[in-house]
């Protein structure tokens, strides 16, 4: 997955489809689950998994393999892991339980 960030007046507001295809290529492949890591959980995860939930996606949050920035600030990713993300729901796993479920999946049909 790709991330773009766009400025705008006072903050910066991030979404990982945003300029490029993503939202176009999960429909054109008819899949109906994401999975994500990555850094700024307040940013980019959360922005991401908000716009997914509301296309009805089932969207999964990896927890131990994302982070906030800056690092000092563990609270903002426990808030929004274990307080924000659930309640839309979004499903929040372990690496572990991913990579588990990618193998109980089996291989991809293009």
């Amino acid at each position: 997955m790709r991330f773009h960030a766009r400025a705008t007046t006072d903050f910066v507001a991030s979404y990982a489809g945003a300029g490029n295809g993503l939202e176009e290529i999960l429909r054109a492949q008819q899949i109906d689950t994401v999975i994500m890591s990555g850094i700024r959980t307040s940013g980019v995860i959360l922005s991401t998994a908000y716009r997914l939930f509301d296309l009805d996606y089932k969207v999964y949050v990896i927890a131990n393999n994302t982070i906030e920035t800056p690092s000092n600030s563990p609270d903002i990713n426990t808030n929004i892991l274990e307080g924000i993300l659930p309640k839309l729901p979004v499903a929040v796993i372990t690496l572990e339980q991913a990579l588990a479920a990618l193998n109980a999946s089996g291989p991809a049909i293009y």
